[in-house]
């Protein structure tokens, strides 16, 4: 791993391969759909203090994949192309589609 951080990602040097977010984006998208499936499935017993502590990890989780995503536009320049929102907007509807949501 390179010393690129989050809080200033820079360019790969010359020669190097381009830092590759799509990992971590996957494992928080996974999360995110294990956390849905256990809120669907415990709905009907779920506390109020429960259903807010759930609510918290899904949209910290959200906001995750949307801070990975944005470093990943921001570390390959091919993909700045797209319209400012746009990625973003994919991400959501895919999201939305894999957790039966419209988002």
């Amino acid at each position: 791993m390179t010393s690129q951080t989050f809080n200033s990602p820079v360019s790969p040097a010359a020669g190097t391969k381009p830092l590759d977010l799509w990992p971590e984006v996957t494992n928080a998208r996974d999360v995110l759909d294990d956390l849905m499936r256990l809120w669907r499935a415990q709905q009907p017993t779920l506390t109020i203090d429960d259903a807010r502590r759930l609510s918290v990890l899904v949209f910290n989780g959200v906001r995750t994949v949307a801070i990975l995503l944005t470093h990943q536009l921001r570390l390959n320049p091919h993909l700045a192309h797209m319209a400012d929102m746009e990625w973003l907007d994919k991400a959501l509807e895919q999201l939305g589609e894999d957790m039966g949501i419209d988002l």
